[in-house]
């Protein structure tokens, strides 16, 4: 197996930020493609996503993860000297995630932690994306 193009899910969590910093490592040691990618998720319900304020919270959000991933790609690319790749989508998280994976050889993404009923209900993004992806998912 091959690691050559690595793909991180950064949602900005602590989680999130820690699995980044792994994969820069490893992508530094392998001398590995890395490529950092967030999903911004717009509401949900159709008539709430026509809103015009619902639109510029949205663009402001874009704005804000693209200045993000840019301060993280720059450190990373510093520290390690290693070219780094950025891009956001705007959609469903597990649907983005799965194009994005076709394009590389292992995912890292934070996992959540929830409890309780929440975590017997639900399954985080990380699980829902173990098997459907097609390549190793780590978190």
């Amino acid at each position: 197996m091959t690691l050559d193009r690595i793909l991180v899910a950064v949602s900005f969590s602590e989680r999130s930020i820690d699995a980044l910093r792994k994969a820069a490592r490893l992508a530094a040691v392998r001398q590995a493609n890395l490529t950092l990618l967030h999903v911004v998720e717009p509401a949900k319900r159709r008539s709430v996503r026509r809103l015009p304020a619902q639109q510029t919270l949205l663009r402001a959000r874009v704005i804000n993860a693209r200045r993000e991933l840019a301060r993280y790609a720059g450190e990373i690319a510093a520290k390690y000297r290693l070219a780094v790749d950025f891009r956001i989508e705007i959609g469903d998280k597990v649907a983005a995630i799965m194009r994005s994976c076709k394009d590389a050889d292992v995912l890292f993404i934070g996992g959540t932690s929830m409890s309780g009923l929440m975590a017997a209900l639900h399954m985080t993004t990380a699980e829902r994306l173990v098997g459907i992806c097609g390549i190793p998912v780590l978190w």
